[in-house]
């Protein structure tokens, strides 16, 4: 037998232990205040961009307090969207409480899914994009 090449033989093979590769996106990247090439520079509707100087310190406030807001991060149709599909989500009654409910909590109710169940289950296209925002996001952060 052949010894196998150390070079990776498909694209597959590159990402393995990259989980959050595939949602690389210069969207993500411009979410965070990073930039992202010529065509993060184009923009684009449902994606929000940082607007004060503050901004570029967000990972920065991610390291100081384990976790950032992003004012606007959805805006126009893709808010509006993810929006009725979160309400349409929850009118089914598939939104529950969460199991370790605490003393003071919020009356928050949760369901956990990823891109692929947004939209084979629940047909919520606006809701996996989100989610494949936020992947994106977690691969700017850890490349």
């Amino acid at each position: 037998k052949e010894a196998p090449s150390p070079v990776a033989s498909s694209r597959r093979d590159v990402l393995v232990g990259l989980p959050t590769a595939p949602f690389a996106s210069s969207a993500a990247r411009r979410l965070l205040g990073l930039g992202g090439g010529a065509k993060a520079a184009r923009g684009g509707e449902g994606v929000g961009q940082p607007k004060k100087s503050s901004d570029s310190s967000l990972c920065d406030r991610l390291l100081k307090d384990g976790y950032i807001v992003v004012d606007n991060a959805l805006q126009g149709a893709q808010l509006n969207n993810f929006v009725q599909e979160m309400a349409r989500i929850d009118d089914g009654w598939n939104l529950h409480a969460p199991p370790q409910q605490t003393s003071g909590q919020r009356g928050d109710r949760i369901v956990w899914l990823d891109e692929a169940l947004a939209e084979d289950r629940f047909g919520a296209p606006a809701i996996a994009a989100s989610v494949k925002l936020l992947r994106g996001v977690a691969h700017a952060l850890n490349p």
